[in-house]
C-alpha cells in the first residue's frame, strides 16, 4: 500500500485493467476477484489493457455484514468520535474510518464493502483519471 501526501490514511492499490492483480493484492478468493472486477469496470471498459492505481479512502471502506471483501482487525484506534479499523486482507492493510465507538476486537474477521463511486483512479505517471 502506498500513501498519497495529503491523505495519509488513503491506500494506493497498484493494478491494471481487468483487476486480476488487485485481486491477490486483497486476497485470492474468487469471490473477492469478482467483486473487485465489478468494482473497476467502468475504469477497464473505457481504458483497456492501461495500468492504474486506486486510492481507497477509510471513510469508503465500511464494515458490512453482506460485503464483498473479508479482512482481520489487527488494530483498533478509538479517537471518541470516530474509530480507524486497521484490516489486514490478503497482504494489505486496509483502514477503515467508523463512526463512533467500534465494538470490534483486534483479530476479528470484518466484512466490508467499498463505495465504488468513491474510488479514486490514476495512471502510471499519478495523474488522476476519469474512469
Amino acid at each position: 500500500v502506498r500513501l498519497l501526501t495529503g491523505a495519509s490514511l488513503a491506500a494506493l492499490l497498484a493494478g491494471a485493467a481487468g483487476a486480476q492483480t488487485l485481486s491477490v493484492l486483497i486476497d485470492n478468493a474468487p469471490e473477492t476477484a469478482a467483486a473487485m472486477e465489478a468494482l473497476t469496470a467502468a475504469y477497464s471498459a473505457a481504458h483497456p489493457g492501461v495500468s492504474f492505481d486506486i486510492e481507497i479512502r477509510p471513510e469508503d471502506i465500511r464494515p458490512d455484514t453482506n460485503g464483498s471483501f473479508a479482512g482481520q482487525v489487527v488494530l483498533k484506534e478509538p479517537l471518541g468520535v470516530e474509530t480507524v479499523l486497521h484490516l489486514k486482507s490478503g497482504e494489505q492493510t486496509l483502514l477503515s474510518l467508523v463512526p463512533g465507538m467500534s465494538d470490534a476486537r483486534i483479530g476479528d474477521t470484518l466484512k466490508f464493502s467499498i463505495s465504488s463511486d468513491k474510488l479514486h483512479f490514476f495512471d502510471m505517471h499519478r495523474k488522476r483519471v476519469n474512469a
